[in-house]
């Protein structure tokens, strides 16, 4: 059997009437409405027959919402973060470089950038940053309270998708010249405004700021700190996990804001 058709939602949405949304989300109309007000890209809807995807695609557009349907095979194949070292802009464009050697952002390439600032982590793990978006090799030690911000660069080259990260203690920012700042954060919020200010002129979406991020779901958590049940692909829930794994096993234990990262792509490329 091939991988399912997804429905992600794409926010923000526009007016929406939310008991028209509720029936195709399979919510009532008063848990539709909250779902409707987060502001990050998510899996609504997956349905391995494409034909009845692209219909709850219209019904979901005519209630006023912004949603992208696509297929499973487009989050199986984004792929994992690598860590970019240094940077410098050059009249050519953008030159990082990486552990494995040196990518080239050439002005006139369009290419999509995903802005997360530093956040609180959420505790559920001891003694280490939740939903940093690098490998645990990369990780700092000893900050268990701050998850790194960073900024995802999408591009495709050769035919193969690319995603180097910019992050907050591991990029060294002395590419940014005489612009660059004391302070970690800073310098990645001004490489940021330098990508959207100069070639190649990258289009930086900042969703993400806007995250709220969650623990999963376990049946080891207390009743008193569960909070409303999660519905459908949100993420924590043993239906979204299923759907991770059966696409790519390595997916299966991605962080939120990893996840989030790729959902934010995948909806800002068209």
């Amino acid at each position: 059997m091939g991988h399912p058709s997804l429905v992600l939602s794409n926010p923000p949405h526009g007016v929406v009437d939310v008991h028209r949304a509720a029936l195709p989300l399979g919510l009532p109309p008063a848990e539709a409405g909250l779902k409707v007000h987060h502001p990050v890209p998510e899996i609504w809807l997956v349905d391995q027959d494409r034909t009845a995807a692209e219909a709850a695609t219209q019904e979901l557009r005519a209630a006023g919402l912004r949603v992208t349907p696509m297929p499973a095979d487009a989050l199986r194949d984004s792929p994992p973060p690598a860590a970019v070292r240094s940077f410098r802009f050059e009249a050519t464009g953008l030159t990082l470089t990486l552990d494995d050697g040196v990518v080239t952002l050439r002005s006139g390439e369009r290419f999509t950038a995903v802005f997360c600032p530093p956040r609180q982590a959420d505790g559920s793990e001891p003694g280490r940053s939740v939903g940093t978006p690098l490998s645990e090799a990369l990780r700092p030690t000893g900050e268990p309270t701050l998850t790194l911000g960073f900024l995802d660069l999408y591009q495709t080259s050769e035919g193969r998708l690319r995603r180097d990260a910019v992050v907050q203690g591991v990029t060294e920012f002395s590419g940014l010249g005489a612009s660059m700042l004391p302070s970690a954060v800073g310098n990645l919020i001004k490489f940021a405004a330098e990508l959207e200010a100069r070639p190649p002129h990258a289009h930086v979406d900042r969703r993400l700021s806007l995250l709220q991020a969650r623990r999963r779901t376990t049946v080891q958590a207390m009743p008193s700190r569960a909070g409303p049940a999660r519905q459908g692909f949100t993420y924590g829930t043993p239906a979204l996990t299923a759907l991770l794994a059966s696409l790519r096993p390595e997916l299966r234990d991605v962080s939120e804001l990893d996840l989030s990262s790729r959902l934010v792509y995948l909806t800002s490329r068209g």
